[in-house]
């Protein structure tokens, strides 16, 4: 019985996940928290070398995001 209940606790967290994960992929963005054209990352690149994001804005065309 106790493997039941844990089985039906992962079933509803899963449940939980994708139906959230669902409604805020319909959820459109307030007006004006589109990322202006000049977006570059968070500014914290240019003193941190480490940071594992500035390789992935390297990789990534900013200009190609569609914010809707």
């Amino acid at each position: 019985m106790p493997y039941v209940i844990g089985v039906l606790v992962v079933v509803a967290v899963v449940v939980l996940y994708v139906v959230s994960y669902t409604a805020n992929e319909k959820t459109k963005a307030p007006e004006g928290c589109a990322l202006p054209a000049d977006f570059k990352g968070c500014g914290s690149c240019s003193t941190n070398s480490s940071c594992s994001l500035n390789k992935k804005i390297e990789d990534i065309n900013i200009k190609e995001i569609n914010v809707k």
